[in-house]
This record gives C-alpha cells, sequence and structure tokens, in this order.
C-alpha cells in the first residue's frame, strides 16, 4: 500500500484557504541564517520584534480526497491567474463567492495570529558539501547535500548540547 504524505508548501494564501476549510495543517516558523544576516538581527531579536521568519506548511491531505482536490483546485486557479487569466468568471452564486470572501479575509486575521504564537526554529546547516552522482544510463544524476538541523529558538542547553551546539 502506497502511503500518503501530507502536502508541503510555502505558499501562505494557500495554508489559509486550508485553514479556511479547516484541513489539518502543521506550521513550522524558521529563521534561516540568509534571513537573519538579511534583518541584521540575532534570532531572539527577530522574535521579540515579531519577525514571521519563512514558514514551512504541511497540509495534510491524506487520506481525504476533498482535501486534495481543494489544493488542486486552489493551484489550477493560481495559474490560471499567473497566467495571465484573472478574467475569468467564476460559475458560482454571487452571494456565495462574496460570503467566501468574507470569510478568507476574516479568517486570514486569525491565521496570523497563530503564526505569531509560533515558537520559530533556527535552521542550522549542515558541515559539508552537496555532491553530484555519476549520471546513469539515462543522463539522471542524484545530489545529495549535507542537511540541516532546526533547534527551537527556546530549546534549552541540554538539548543543545546534545545536539551538538
Amino acid at each position: 500500500m502506497k502511503q500518503q504524505l501530507p502536502y508541503l508548501t510555502r505558499n501562505t494564501a494557500l495554508a489559509v484557504v486550508a485553514f479556511l476549510f479547516r484541513i489539518p495543517i502543521t506550521r513550522k516558523r524558521i529563521y534561516t541564517q540568509s534571513f537573519l544576516e538579511q534583518s541584521n538581527l540575532t534570532a531572539k531579536e527577530a522574535y521579540r520584534r515579531s519577525q514571521l521568519g519563512e514558514i514551512d506548511y504541511a497540509i495534510h491531505t491524506e487520506g481525504d480526497e476533498t482535501y486534495t482536490k481543494i489544493i488542486k483546485a486552489f493551484n489550477d486557479e493560481k495559474l490560471r491567474i499567473e497566467d495571465g487569466q484573472d478574467e475569468t468568471e467564476l460559475d458560482c452564486d454571487p452571494e456565495v463567492a462574496a460570503r467566501l470572501a468574507c470569510r478568507v479575509l476574516y479568517a486570514r486575521k486569525n491565521f496570523f495570529r497563530d503564526l505569531f504564537a509560533l515558537i520559530p526554529f533556527i535552521r542550522i546547516p549542515m558541515t559539508g558539501v552537496p555532491k553530484k552522482s555519476a549520471p546513469d544510463n539515462n543522463g539522471a544524476y542524484t545530489v545529495t547535500s549535507p542537511g540541516f538541523k532546526d533547534v527551537r529558538l527556546d530549546a534549552d542547553s541540554s538539548t543543545l548540547k546534545h545536539l551538538g551546539l
């Protein structure tokens, strides 16, 4: 049996729509080294100043075909808008469209309130360099990366020591 995984994205608009439809979401606030360098802040200063950082969303569509259809419909509509087809008429009752627009706009407020309450993680890159494998018969190759560790901003000293930080 094939295991289904959550839909991973950094698209906040899609996450707000999933939130609106009560699709389970896992959210992770991350301060990367590049974010901290651009903002010229330490992680603790960024948190005190309510800087969101980067957000990773896992939208849990596993086992529910309706959730998968909602994500697909959102992505299809997003592509149409990006392709300049934003004048497309929606085939639905205007009252329903107005109610949905209202819910999306007000759900957004609650969604962001919840995001600011999350304790951010600091993303620490592992040492090493990406390596490229030799090409196979089709010319395809694999790139392996040393990866990273995500550590909660409020991690205690014993956790940091255990992680070798």
